[in-house]
């Protein structure tokens, strides 16, 4: 992978990441941090909180393969 790769699969990245903190607020509140690092930050299937921790993982693996 070229450089020009390795820098839009950081940008997807930051953005599923982003979104999934952002699912995780809505759901969470004030708990978002805790519930990032533990079974609860997955969410439930069929919720928009468990497709964006998909999201992120789909991100997360294309970013690792383009390192």
């Amino acid at each position: 992978m070229n450089h020009h790769d390795r820098m839009n699969a950081a940008a997807a990245l930051q953005l599923a990441d982003d979104e999934w903190q952002r699912q995780l607020e809505a759901t969470f509140g004030s708990a978002a941090g805790d519930a990032r690092y533990d079974e609860r930050g997955r969410g439930e299937p069929g919720t928009p909180l468990r497709r964006a921790h998909n999201d992120r993982e789909v991100a997360r693996l294309a970013w690792e393969a383009a390192r």
